[in-house]
């Protein structure tokens, strides 16, 4: 049954992936596929029936459309980026927002420069200045997720399944991330425009490998150190064809991952072992896109989900 149901869902999977072309998928328009798949997904949201480690709390609507970038800042600032702008929440400020030209797939922030990527592109500047372009990378390229050091940019490329690294004033120094057997590099699969990364309180970067189901830890220079996470239809594992979709990690090393096809929100400590879910379907709800998320300086879950047109804040359990 189990290698029935994880068949299953790496085959629906793949069949609605970005850019994924392959004899074993079937269509996904096909009636009994869907019923099947979906009849898979009830059976597997049964095994979230257990006792929540967060609960939900008031969030805050979003003025951005097609919200798809989230990040927040260590002083209680949080960014959103969608189709043609920025919104900037904080709590007991008014919520504003700015112009950006283009759809905004990833964004983040520091020493009070924002960072944005568009399309192939990365643009910065002040919040309520125009935005410039700093570099372009090929037309391959789809930037997902971003991550900003003292010194250093770091994108992950969905498009190129690439790490790249950059200075802040755009100047690329190095790409990382391929596959390379003498490194013992398995490179990431990314069959999806859901390639996730964030940094480490221990100077690492976390880095998601969706299509290898795990979460990687490199070196700023592009070391690969090591990883969690394993495949599965349980609790415990990342279930379909590629997950986890995004993580973000609280300033004690817990992880938080989210998760596509089965939307589920899950709390890991720091090496790794499970430790709960934070949200499941019976809080997000049967759609199947993953929701981004962000942990802000009070150390809340923040999910991004467009369609209720919110920020939806999730609050650890002491």
């Amino acid at each position: 049954m189990k290698t029935a149901l994880m068949f299953a869902l790496l085959l629906r999977g793949c069949s609605i992936a970005y850019g994924i072309d392959s004899p074993w998928c079937a269509p996904a328009g096909d009636p009994s596929i869907n019923q099947e798949y979906n009849h898979l997904l009830d059976t597997l949201r049964t095994q979230e029936n257990i006792r929540r480690l967060a609960h939900e709390t008031n969030g805050f609507p979003l003025l951005v459309h097609h919200a798809t970038a989230i990040c927040t800042t260590t002083n209680g600032i949080c960014f959103i980026g969608g189709l043609n702008g920025i919104q900037r929440f904080a709590a007991d400020e008014q919520t504003t927002f700015m112009n950006v030209t283009g759809k905004i797939t990833c964004i983040a922030y520091g020493d009070g420069v924002l960072f944005a990527g568009i399309g192939s592109s990365i643009v910065s500047g002040l919040y309520g200045s125009h935005l410039k372009p700093i570099l372009r990378f090929g037309q391959n390229s789809v930037l997902t997720a971003m991550v900003v050091t003292r010194d250093y940019i770091y994108a992950a490329d969905a498009g190129q399944r690439l790490i790249h690294k950059l200075t802040r004033d755009g100047s690329k120094v190095e790409s990382f991330g391929a596959r390379d057997a003498a490194r013992a590099i398995d490179g990431f699969i990314v069959p999806s425009p859901y390639f996730s990364l964030c940094m480490g309180f221990d100077g690492l970067l976390r880095v998601a490998n969706p299509g290898r189901h795990r979460v990687e830890a490199w070196t700023l220079d592009g070391d690969y150190e090591y990883s969690w996470g394993t495949a599965g239809n349980t609790l415990e594992g990342f279930c379909g064809c590629c997950n986890p979709s995004y993580i973000a990690m609280f300033s004690d090393g817990r992880f938080v991952t989210s998760e596509k096809g089965l939307r589920r929100v899950k709390l890991f400590s720091a090496d790794g072992r499970f430790i709960g879910i934070c949200a499941g379907g019976r809080e997000l709800g049967t759609d199947t896109d993953p929701l981004p998320v962000a942990i802000d300086s009070r150390g809340r879950i923040l999910l991004l989900d467009d369609a209720q047109r919110k920020v939806r804040i999730f609050v650890p359990l002491q």
